[in-house]
């Protein structure tokens, strides 16, 4: 049979069994009228945010000490941190427990499968993805309208608790870290300034530099009188006469007392000082060393307690959830056009197939 009598023999075919397929699709288009008609109305909720850059919680950042720009938006690693929160069981479980879901989903969690009922219930109505613009859009859908709203904006004041709480741990951890180094060098510093003391109180060294030049100038000065007096004695010895007999005198014991007195510095000032100056120096320069340290802890100390105590937010709140005015499902005319067309092309391809089958049976049997 040529092409175009099979089609108008197929067009014939359908057009004698009009009724039927017009049976057929009005009973679905009617069913799913009804269907849709008891579907309850659900409602959604969004709201959008950014995550805030993790940078922003160090000192460095807050005092203005870091080099290079400051970004106040996080990258890709504090957008997947949020997103990780807020798909965790801890917010889950507070959301659950705070607006009791338990009861607004009739579900028996006194079992491990009713808990785990619950849980899938609510991560289906939750739904917390990263746009299209890198923000962090989070929303809830429930059949209750005046429920979505706070519970959106619930879960996004958890996520940022939560996200808040691992940097204050951190903090926390820095702090005690610096507290610890502040204790060991002040005890060190205080071992020290004990040696120092020690030093001082048995070598009579005050100040190793200043002490040092002045035993040199002594020694020095007391060489150079003695050299002098010494030339003195000599030229008077050489035209000694009676009259000067009481100032050789005087002149030869000034030499040997300044003899004596080099002798004494060069043997117990000088000794004694060499002893204690160089451990009393070395003491001195570990001294300096430990207090820098020290001070610069102690600021460091401060710096940190003050971003401890500093007002931050780990995002960046673009748009809060609003209460909706409109359902986002069912969408009931879809429904209805979608049975109705779908109804009308399976009872033609149905009749089309059972026409089929029973030419090919007719065949066999002639």
């Amino acid at each position: 049979m040529p092409e175009e009598n099979q089609m108008v023999d197929l067009l014939k075919y359908l057009y004698g069994k009009r009724r039927q397929i017009l049976l057929w699709t009005g009973t679905a288009a009617i069913l799913s009228v009804v269907f849709s008609l008891l579907m309850p109305d659900y409602y959604k909720a969004s709201t959008t945010f950014y995550a805030s850059a993790q940078s922003l919680a160090s000192p460095e950042s807050i005092f203005g000490s870091k080099d290079g720009n400051m970004y106040f938006f996080g990258g890709d690693a504090d957008v997947d941190r949020l997103l990780a929160i807020g798909k965790s069981r801890e917010v889950s479980d507070y959301i659950i427990e705070k607006y009791n879901l338990v009861d607004h989903y009739d579900v028996d969690t006194t079992t491990l499968k009713g808990k785990e009922q619950l849980m899938l219930k609510f991560s289906d109505q939750l739904e917390i993805v990263k746009n299209k613009f890198d923000a962090i859009e989070l929303s809830f859908e429930d059949k209750e309208r005046t429920l979505v709203d706070d519970v959106a904006n619930d879960c996004r004041y958890k996520i940022n608790e939560i996200a808040l709480h691992v940097v204050r741990e951190n903090q926390e951890r820095m702090i005690e870290v610096c507290q610890e180094n502040i204790n060991k060098n002040q005890r060190k510093l205080e071992s020290v300034e004990d040696s120092i003391s020690s030093i001082t109180s048995n070598y009579g060294i005050i100040n190793a530099q200043s002490q040092g030049e002045q035993i040199s100038s002594l020694i020095v000065s007391t060489e150079a009188s003695i050299s002098d007096y010494s030339a003195r004695y000599d030229y008077l010895l050489k035209n000694a006469t009676e009259s000067i007999r009481d100032t050789l005198q005087f002149i030869k014991a000034t030499l040997e007392g300044l003899k004596q007195k080099k002798s004494k510095l060069n043997r117990e000032e000088l000794v004694n000082f060499s002893k204690g100056a160089g451990r009393l120096v070395a003491l001195q320069q570990i001294q300096e060393q430990l207090s820098k340290r020290v001070g610069y802890d102690i600021d460091r100390l401060q710096q940190l307690n003050s971003a401890f105590n500093s007002d931050i937010s780990a995002l960046v709140t673009v748009e809060e959830a609003r209460e909706p005015y409109i359902k986002s499902r069912p969408k009931r005319s879809i429904i209805v056009l979608a049975a109705t067309f779908g109804t009308f092309v399976f009872s033609i391809l149905l009749l089309l197939l059972v026409r089929n089958i029973r030419q090919m049976s007719w065949k066999e049997t002639k």
